[in-house]
C-alpha cells in the first residue's frame, strides 16, 4: 500500500515499464498488481466519474448487452465498465467500456496489461457531464499511442456517436474516424454495428438488434405471462376428467423445468452463479408464477443472491 500524508490527494497509480516488469519475479509481479491495486482510485478520476445515472444507465446496459451476446455465442471476449487499467509506463486509467478479444473473460480487478499479456483493443467512453476536451481530443492522442485498436465515444449531451480506429500517419499510430454506413458504426473489435435510436447505443449483427437487459426482460415477462395463462385454462378445461388433471400436473412440472432452466441459463450467461442453498431453494420451488417472476428478474439483478430477495 502506498501512504500520503493526511490531506494530500492520492497519486496516480502507475505501473512498471515492460523492461522493469520482465526483471521481476513471479512472486514480485504478484506483490506489483495487488500493490498498485489497493492503491485505490485518484481524487480527480473519483470526482470526474460522478456523472449521475444517465452516465451509470449507458455503461450497465452496453456491458449486460455485450456479455450476454458474448457468452451465448461462447465467444472469448472480456468487456468490463470502469474497469482500471494499467498500461505499461503509464498512469492507470479507467474507460467507461473496456473490450478485448480471445481472452478468459472470467471476474478481474482491473486489467493489468504485462500481466494478460494483453492490452485493451476497444475502449468506449460515455460523455455526459465529464470534461468534453478530454474525451473528444486528449484521449485521441493517448488511446491510440497505447495502441488501442478501436474507441468510440457516446456523446449523450449533443446526441451523437463518435467512432475511430487506429491507422499510422507518417509511420505514427494516429486515429481515423469511422464512417457510418446507413447510420451505423462498424466495430471490427466486436464484430458488431453500432447506432443511435432514440438517444441510446444500441448493437447491431446484420440487420438484427440485440436485445438488451431491459428488453429480455419484458420479452421474457411476456412468455412467462403466456405460458402461465396457456397451463391455467388448458389445466382448467381438463379438470372434469382424471386423466386430464394428471396432464395438467405434469404439464405444470414442465413449466416449472422450464423456468428454473431458463433462470439458470440467464444467470450463466451474464457471468452470475448459484451456490448450493440456492440451487436447493430453486429445485423445491413449485409456483410456476414465483419462479415466472424469478426468471424475470434473472435478466437483471446484479448479483444471484438478488434473485430471492424479496421471498
Amino acid at each position: 500500500m502506498v501512504s500520503s500524508s493526511p490531506g494530500a490527494p492520492r497519486p496516480w497509480p502507475t505501473a512498471p515499464t515492460s523492461e522493469v516488469w520482465a526483471t521481476l519475479s513471479p512472486e514480485q509481479r504478484t506483490e506489483t498488481v495487488a500493490r498498485l491495486e489497493a492503491m485505490g482510485l485518484p481524487d480527480e478520476l473519483l470526482q470526474a466519474m460522478g456523472e449521475g445515472d444517465r452516465h451509470l444507465d449507458a455503461k450497465i446496459a452496453v456491458r449486460e448487452t455485450l456479455r450476454t451476446y458474448f457468452a451465448r455465442r461462447g465467444q472469448r471476449t472480456y468487456v468490463s465498465a470502469s474497469q482500471a487499467v494499467h498500461h505499461p509506463g503509464e498512469p492507470m486509467f479507467v474507460p467507461d467500456i473496456l473490450a478485448v478479444r480471445d481472452v478468459d473473460p472470467h471476474p478481474r480487478t482491473s486489467w493489468f496489461v504485462s500481466a494478460e499479456g494483453k492490452g485493451v483493443e476497444l475502449v468506449l467512453e460515455v460523455l455526459v457531464e465529464g470534461s468534453r476536451k478530454k474525451d473528444l481530443v486528449d484521449n485521441l492522442e493517448r488511446y491510440a499511442r497505447l495502441g488501442i485498436e478501436e474507441y468510440f465515444v457516446l456523446d449523450i449531451q449533443t446526441g451523437n456517436l463518435h467512432g475511430h480506429r487506429l491507422t499510422e500517419v507518417s509511420g505514427r499510430p494516429r486515429y481515423a474516424r469511422v464512417v457510418p454506413q446507413a447510420g451505423l458504426f462498424a466495430s471490427t473489435v466486436l464484430g458488431l454495428e453500432l447506432g443511435l435510436v432514440g438517444g441510446q447505443l444500441r448493437f447491431y449483427q446484420g440487420s438484427a438488434q440485440l436485445l438488451t437487459a431491459q428488453d429480455l426482460a419484458g420479452k421474457l415477462e411476456r412468455m412467462v405471462d403466456e405460458l402461465v395463462v396457456k397451463h391455467d385454462e388448458e389445466r382448467a378445461a381438463k379438470e372434469l376428467e382424471r386423466a386430464a388433471k394428471d396432464e395438467a400436473h405434469a404439464a405444470r412440472v414442465q413449466l416449472e423445468d422450464q423456468l428454473r432452466q431458463t433462470i439458470v441459463a440467464l444467470l450463466t450467461a451474464r457471468g452470475l452463479t448459484l451456490d448450493e442453498a440456492a440451487r436447493e431453494r430453486l429445485e423445491a420451488t413449485t409456483e410456476a408464477a414465483l419462479l415466472g417472476r424469478w426468471a424475470v428478474r434473472a435478466a437483471t439483478v446484479a448479483t444471484s443472491a438478488a434473485l430471492f430477495a424479496d421471498h
